[in-house]
């Protein structure tokens, strides 16, 4: 699984993560789980999406199905997946904070769109939500 990971990329999505828990007044040290999650969805979203689109090269090298085959491309992006809810469990674990943004809901499969059920920050992430937005 590192395979990837170590082909290099911005990394954007995890700053991004780091600095929205600085501008909310978080500590971004707070958030490296959450960064990684981020990080490592992206990845999980990349393996799959070569697979789709049968791209041989990601980031300058070659792609996890093409160097072991598409069944284990598939389990690879599927493992990263979880340990994509790994890390966010990991970071509630260790600091104790609420699972702040997750929201469940289904897919109505008439339109083919998700339908959330209900997203709840807390009354602090709420305020702090809305001088931000102004």
């Amino acid at each position: 699984m590192r395979h990837l990971f170590s082909a290099g990329g911005k990394r954007l999505r995890p700053c991004l993560v780091l600095l929205s828990c600085e501008a909310v007044g978080g500590r971004p040290e707070d958030a490296l789980e959450a960064a990684a999650a981020v990080e490592i969805l992206h990845t999980f979203t990349l393996i799959h999406d070569d697979v789709m689109d049968r791209d041989e090269l990601r980031r300058g090298v070659r792609t996890v199905h093409v160097l072991w085959g598409v069944p284990m491309a598939i389990i690879a992006g599927d493992a990263l997946f979880a340990k994509v809810f790994e890390a966010l469990a990991e970071n509630v674990r260790r600091r104790g904070l609420p699972a702040v943004g997750v929201g469940w809901g289904r897919l109505d499969p008439h339109s083919g769109r998700w339908r959330a059920r209900e997203i709840r920050l807390p009354p602090f992430a709420r305020e702090k939500f809305r001088r931000i937005r102004g």
